[in-house]
């Protein structure tokens, strides 16, 4: 638990990361002309230290200003209440105020290469967390805290707490974010509330939390369909936030606009119990048609009204207010109405405070809450076409689609003739589109399709993504205006019968036929043809393509498409084939398929017998052979495991070494080394797993490992002893043992004194020192003999193994 001393030292820390604010306090309240903010607005990019926060076409970088307003969107609104003020949930972040909470949700900046990582236990929701160790720093700062300190009354609602205590961590040398909800410290003296609202005792002085997203911010990554991050909606906070490195003009040090959506809430009687994307989580609230499901998007109008409004803002509030109608607010979590979340100060690279608001800016009579739910309209991201560049073609007719809501899809986009996807889609813009026309007759529907089918597996009702199956916005209704209409395609025709071809993977698949078609006109040349093929799989080398003739008839003549190729991996493979002529006709073909297969294993190891001692290590041998029918196959292809089939020492090595190619093969060794704990002849197993699943067991080399030898190193002595009574205990023998890992329970010893004794004598063996080729011990005795005379000792040893001694050197001269 932490200490007295311990507070004040993180009070210390938390003072130094306000010092570098003072700076920026005292250009707080200088203004920018309108015209000022409009030209910063255009030059400057949004970023977080220089780097973006989720890639350029995430939802919560959409540029949203020219979607259409969403049919009910004015009986939503009603439903919410025009009249309620935008109320902007953050203040600024100010040491001097030291009993007062921050207002805000605060994050920390970390260098996650360096910053120990911290294990987390994760109380309410572990099935839906990300459970990995968090970079946390030293001065952590959580929602609820002091602006002088930590809060460390807890996470919780009771009096003095935290609240939802999030913890936002950004990594800034990967970029990840580390997003934790209902945290509680190792000082807190209960646990933050679980699942039945109850604050358990905390005992074990760990970190804890309720729940763990992991955000990588390069990348499009969501959540698993139904599962809740640190936010309910199962959205980024981080990537929410309204943060003033970005809202203050850049004369004030910032970056003079917000080019990402915001994060808002709405009481639990405006919300759906479903979920839009880019959100994956549900609330259980009472449904409603006028409400909306977590992850609607809502856009502050652009009109003469609202732009009035805007123009007599202050500076930080006019760049809140434009990034609103450019990029709008996400519905995230149930809450105040038209709360839109913030965090109270921007921090450096050194997790220091860089930037905090102006107050009497945000919070100005003509700021931020001069604005009302009624200046705001839901906003329909469903893709939209409107028309096409041309309205009939071929297949393999590159053609471009013109509409609305083309971005945001976070590169799951998709366009589809009819049902038949085009095969390449380039992205424009986010109102252009261009794709192949792919195969098809007649007249079909091209309509845009943003989101993957996905099925949400956690939640109970079916219909919690409102856009089920699809994860997105959605697919694009279709119009008279999204017609295309085949052109007909008599001069080529694809006569290729689907067929599948057996390869092997890494070897040449030889020519083979692609595929086969005919051409309207019997007397076509050779060289009018041209042939592509996308292979759809990793190939080494260059792959040979042709066309060649097959025949002709009165009308058409015949042509096949064969092609060679070296395929990487197995699996199994679908090549298109493209063919044009030199006329402009084009065809294309995938009803050729290729069959990869594993390559086989073989052993070849050549049956093989090695001598060895117990305890020695046997030296590096060959213990398999074998070959891989794959000529590019490499030593990190493979992994060994053997059974040596007999007790061992330490730690035996195994390898594996590429010997050799060949035009269809690889030949590969499997090396390895050990040390036998006893005697005895065993035959280890190695198994061989490839890569790509194929194994192989052999178990043809043997080891005949023999028992280590027993010396005698007695030094002849002869011993004093008195008559009746006992020697004490005394060396009658010392030896050493080849093995240098046996152990006294090895030995038994037979000792003749050589004389009359009385009572039982004893005797034990002791170790006298190991090198790495041998051990010494030697015989301890204790005799009491019962007759004067001069007795000679012989003692008789044997190992466990079967190695046996015997030493005469030692006499005992007993008087009376």
């Amino acid at each position: 638990m932490f200490g007295r001393d311990h507070v004040w030292q993180c009070f210390s820390r938390w003072l130094a990361r306000h010092r570098s604010q003072q700076a920026v306090r005292r250009n707080a309240h200088t203004m920018c002309t309108p015209a000022e903010v409009l030209e910063q607005r255009q030059l400057l990019s949004s970023t977080l230290l220089g780097q973006s926060l989720f890639p350029a076409d995430n939802p919560w970088n959409q540029d949203i200003s020219q979607a259409p307003v969403a049919a009910n969107s004015a009986a939503i609104i009603s439903h919410i209440g025009s009249s309620i003020r935008l109320h902007p949930d953050w203040g600024e972040d100010n040491p001097a105020n030291t009993g007062d909470p921050l207002y805000g949700i605060p994050y920390n900046v970390v260098h996650g290469n360096s910053t120990p990582k911290i294990n987390v236990i994760i109380d309410n929701y572990p099935d839906e967390s990300d459970l990995v160790a968090v970079p946390i720093p030293s001065q952590a700062v959580l929602e609820g805290d002091y602006q002088s300190g930590p809060n460390l009354n807890g996470g919780g609602y009771l009096a003095n707490q935290r609240g939802d205590s999030h913890l936002i961590i950004w990594d800034q040398d990967n970029s990840i974010a580390y997003e934790l909800y209902g945290v509680t410290r190792p000082a807190d003296p209960t646990l933050f509330p679980d699942d039945n609202d109850v604050e358990l005792p905390h005992t074990d002085g760990l970190w804890h939390a309720a729940q763990e997203t992991v955000w990588n911010m390069k990348t499009n990554t969501f959540r698993t369909l139904g599962a809740t991050s640190a936010d309910a909606a199962g959205l980024s906070i981080l990537a929410g936030l309204a943060r003033p490195d970005e809202a203050l003009p850049v004369s004030q040090g910032g970056q003079g606009a917000i080019t990402h959506a915001l994060r808002f809430t709405l009481p639990r009687g405006d919300v759906n119990p479903q979920y839009v994307y880019p959100a994956s989580h549900k609330v259980s609230v009472t449904a409603g048609s006028t409400n909306l499901p977590l992850g609607s998007r809502l856009r502050l109008a652009n009109n003469a009204t609202v732009n009035a409004v805007i123009n007599t803002m202050p500076p930080q509030s006019q760049i809140i207010a434009r990034a609103m109608q450019k990029y709008g607010l996400i519905l995230a979590d149930i809450g105040s109405a038209m709360y839109i979340t913030g965090t109270s100060a921007s921090v450096d690279a050194n997790n220091q405070i860089s930037q905090t608001w102006n107050v009497n800016d945000i919070f100005a009579s003509n700021g931020l809450k001069a604005l009302t739910a009624g200046n705001f309209e839901v906003v329909d991201l469903r893709p939209i076409v409107t028309g096409l560049s041309a309205t009939s073609g071929a297949a393999g007719t590159t053609i471009t689609i013109t509409g609305q809501n083309f971005s945001g899809a976070a590169g799951h986009l998709s366009v589809l003739f009819g049902t038949t996807p085009a095969t390449t889609v380039t992205y424009v813009n986010d109102t252009q589109w261009t794709a192949v026309v792919p195969a098809g007759t007649g007249t079909v529907s091209v309509t845009v399709q943003s989101g993957v089918k996905e099925t949400d597996q956690i939640s109970s009702s079916p219909n919690a993504n409102v856009n089920a199956p699809i994860f997105g916005y959605g697919t694009s209704v279709v119009t008279t205006a999204s017609q295309y209409t085949y052109a007909s395609s008599a001069d080529l025709v694809n006569t290729t019968p689907k067929t599948t071809v057996s390869a092997v993977e890494g070897i040449n698949t030889g020519s083979i036929t692609l595929a086969t078609f005919t051409d309207a006109d019997p007397s076509a040349l050779l060289s009018a043809f041209k042939a592509s093929v996308i292979w759809g799989g990793t190939v080494v080398g260059s792959p040979v393509v042709s066309v060649a003739y097959v025949g002709k008839t009165g009308t058409t003549s015949q042509w096949k498409v064969v092609g060679s190729v070296v395929y990487a991996k197995p699996g199994t493979y679908v090549p298109t084939v493209k063919i044009s002529d030199s006329d402009g006709n084009s065809l294309q073909t995938t009803d050729t398929t290729i069959r990869v297969q594993d390559a086989v294993l073989t052993d070849t190891t050549v049956a093989t017998t090695y001598a060895t001692t117990e305890g020695r290590t046997t030296g590096t041998v060959v213990l398999a052979t074998f070959t891989d029918a794959n000529p590019l196959s490499t030593n990190s292809d493979f992994s060994v495991k053997v059974n040596w089939n007999g007790t061992v020492i330490g730690t035996p090595t195994v390898s594996v070494i590429v010997v050799s190619r060949t035009a269809t093969a690889t030949l590969c060794k499997v090396t390895g080394s050990a040390a036998y704990a006893n005697a005895g002849l065993y035959r280890p197993t190695v198994s061989v797993f490839d890569v790509d699943g194929s194994t192989l067991t052999s178990s043809k080399t043997s080891f005949k490992v023999a028992d280590a030898a027993l010396t005698d190193t007695t030094v002849a002595a002869t011993l004093q002893a008195k008559r009746l009574l006992a020697t004490g205990n005394v060396v009658v023998a010392t030896f050493s043992d080849a093995n240098p890992y046996a152990s006294s329970s090895d030995f038994t010893a037979t000792i003749n004194w050589g004389g009359a004794t009385t009572g039982t004598p004893t005797w034990s063996v002791v170790l006298v020192s190991r090198t790495t080729s041998s051990s010494t011990w030697k015989v301890v005795g204790n005799v009491t003999y019962t007759a004067v005379g001069t007795f000679a000792v012989t003692v008789n040893m044997a190992d466990v193994d079967g190695m046996k001694l015997v030493s005469k050197r030692i006499k005992f001269q007993v008087t009376g």
